[in-house]
Formats: C-alpha cells, structure tokens, sequence
C-alpha cells in the first residue's frame, strides 16, 4: 500500500482534486491525489520554478512526481484519461460538449461525456473500502449535460462543478 500512497500521493496533470480515505482499516493510508490544471512541471518550485510553491514541494518529495504523461489539447479530454486510464476515445471523450466535429455526432467515442465502458479510479478505491471525494471542476458530463456527475463514477461526496468554463 505505501507504493500505492507514493503513486498517488501527488499526480500533477489535468483532473479535478480528490481526496480519498480508508473507510474502516486504519492501517490503509489515506490518499491525498491532487492535480493542477492549466499548469506545467516547470510552473513548480520543485521543477526549478522561481514562483515558490513549498506545501506542493513537500508533498512531491514525500510522494511520486510524474514526469511523461501525455495530455490531450483539452483538459476534459485529459481529465478523462487520467480518472479512467483509457485513451479518451474508448470512454466517450474523444470530443467534448460544445465541440463536436458534425461526422462524428452519434459515433461510438464521441458521445462527449464518459461513458459505461470503463471504470474510474474512484470506483476501484472506493470497492476497496476507500471514501473518495472530489472538489473542483468535473466536466465530463453530468444532469443538463449528458452523462453522469462525479458521484455516479466512485465518488462519495463532491464539491465542484460539473461544466467547464463555468462560474466557480
């Protein structure tokens, strides 16, 4: 479990925060997995960045600090594949909920929210008796957007929003 906590302690791409905590076994740790959006490795003092981040240092030092991961253009695109770990298109995000490409509407892949064909990350801790929440944006889909919200997806409770470009 502690590889686990290192894994997850500090995963720095494109997907709403989360936090997540063992349910019953205190020996389980809890799982801190936080994520910037819009931001590079070099935008962080512990990339070499003149801008003083020190809590994110401390954790990146404590946890894993990934360094080759592929985003996509979008960020609801990328959030898709890191929640999941499939490519976008297997999960329904090859497109995104205000630009769908005219062919491709209606195609497997392009529903442009996620779909039933993958599990989130959240699911699979919370099934090992995790208690997950998120806070920040979702925009994967959601009620009024196609899909489902983060807490149809593994996530206890949310505090967030569900489109992107919204008014936070």
């Amino acid at each position: 479990m502690k590889i686990l906590l290192r894994t997850l302690l500090i995963w720095m791409t494109l997907i709403p925060a989360g936090i997540v905590e063992a349910r019953t076994d205190s020996a389980r740790p809890n799982i801190l997995f936080i994520v910037g959006d819009d931001i590079g490795f070099g935008d962080l003092g512990i990339s070499g960045s003149v801008t003083r981040t020190p809590n994110l240092d401390r954790l990146a030092k404590q946890g894993t600090f990934f360094t080759n991961f592929h985003v996509s253009p979008v960020c609801s695109v990328s959030r898709s594949m890191m929640l999941t770990g499939n490519d976008a298109v297997e999960v329904g995000l090859a497109a995104f909920d205000y630009a769908i490409y005219p062919p491709a509407e209606g195609k497997p892949g392009y529903e442009a929210h996620l779909t039933r064909t993958t599990a989130t990350i959240a699911e699979i801790l919370q099934d090992a008796g995790y208690r997950t929440y998120t806070v920040g944006r979702w925009h994967l889909g959601g009620p009024g957007h196609g899909g489902e919200g983060p807490e149809k997806w593994g996530f206890d409770r949310s505090y967030g929003i569900y489109t992107g470009g919204a008014n936070h």
